[in-house]
C-alpha cells in the first residue's frame, strides 16, 4: 500500500512512461559510474530522455537523494558493517 503511493509519486512529469523504474534506476547507476552523457546509455536501458525526465524530476523532490541513501545503507549492511557511518548524520 506505501509503495504504490511512492511509486505513483516518483513517476515522470511529462507523458504516462511504460517505463521500468528498477531499469530507469539502473540507467542513472550506469551514468554515474562510467560518467558517459544521456545518449551514450546502452541500448538495454531505458531511452535517454526517459531516463533524463526522471533524473530531473527525482533531483528537485528528493527521490534521487533517497535512493542513493537506501542504496548506500543496504551496500554498507551486506558487508557488515552498521547502516550509517559514525562520522556522518543519519538523517
Amino acid at each position: 500500500m506505501g509503495t504504490d503511493r511512492t511509486v505513483a509519486s516518483a513517476r515522470a512529469p511529462t507523458r504516462r512512461s511504460e517505463a521500468d523504474l528498477r531499469e530507469v534506476v539502473s540507467a542513472l547507476l550506469y551514468i554515474t559510474k562510467n560518467g558517459c552523457t544521456w545518449r551514450d546509455l546502452p541500448g538495454d536501458l531505458p531511452h535517454h530522455k526517459t531516463v533524463y525526465a526522471y533524473f530531473r524530476k527525482w533531483s528537485t523532490d528528493g527521490t534521487l537523494e533517497g535512493i542513493y541513501r537506501a542504496l548506500h545503507r543496504r551496500w554498507r549492511q551486506r558487508r557488515g558493517h552498521r547502516a550509517y557511518s559514525q562520522r556522518r548524520d543519519p538523517r
